[in-house]
């Protein structure tokens, strides 16, 4: 079967939103002094979401798709890492991440407050931040949005394909959530954050048909591909805009 591989640059130009909170704390970065050490973990984690939002409520579907293959943590972790080591303000130390992440445990929704935190955070970076090393511990996770694609009452979160049908239109986009904590190894408190969401058009013929929202070979390629440039473009933007990078 012949794969269709999306260029980088028309990948690049299909990109359509960015938005997202205001940055906390940004201003504390400034005083740490140049060589303070940092770690990056990335828990984005290898689930794929496959969502659709029908005319009514019962036609929406979502699914989780295994996509372990991808590698996306490690792939974000190796960005980050060169994207700060390129700056003078801060030196990259690097930990055995792949065992971290398991530490953190799953990310949880407090049901009074409606915080979403990861279960063992603390523990977590704890030993990640002692075996490291490091002053500063990165944590680039998931976060829960509202239907900021579509205007739906449907919420998004993670990665993923977000397909909308109503009546006889179609519209569908690759899309990504991404928040970055930058937390004090010592105390564990959060010392600044910044969280966006990003998108890209998908072609008409990747829509996907059928109950079960099933993903061919050739349409997860293409998915892959334009998941990694949002991860990289959210990536860039919330680091430069946590001082993290010069």
């Amino acid at each position: 079967m012949q794969v269709r591989f999306m260029s980088f640059v028309s990948l690049c130009a299909y990109i359509l939103m960015l938005s997202g909170c205001a940055t906390l704390g940004g201003d504390k970065l400034l005083l740490k002094t140049a060589g303070t050490k940092v770690v990056v973990v990335s828990l984005l984690g290898n689930q794929m979401y496959i969502q659709h939002a029908g005319t009514t409520v019962f036609s929406n579907q979502k699914r989780e798709v295994d996509v372990a293959s991808w590698s996306l943590d490690q792939f974000v972790e190796d960005k980050a890492n060169a994207l700060i080591e390129t700056g003078s303000k801060f030196t990259v130390v690097k930990a055995k991440a792949d065992g971290y992440r398991q530490k953190f445990g799953s990310l949880e929704q407090n049901f009074w407050t409606g915080d979403r935190k990861y279960q063992n955070q603390a523990e977590g970076l704890h030993a990640l931040a002692t075996e490291s090393g490091a002053d500063l511990v990165i944590i680039i996770s998931p976060i829960e949005y509202g239907d900021v694609f579509f205007s739906t009452n449907q919420l998004v979160s993670g990665y993923g394909i977000y397909q909308r049908s109503f009546l006889r239109s179609q519209s569908a986009v690759n899309f990504m959530t991404m928040a970055v904590h930058v937390m004090d190894a010592k105390t564990g408190e959060e010392v600044s954050s910044k969280a966006h969401y990003a998108s890209s058009k998908r072609n008409d013929q990747d829509w996907i048909e059928g109950e079960s929202l099933p993903l061919s070979t050739e349409n997860e390629l293409l998915t892959r591909q334009a998941i990694t440039l949002l991860a990289q473009d959210l990536l860039e933007k919330e680091l430069a805009e946590l001082q993290l990078t010069d």
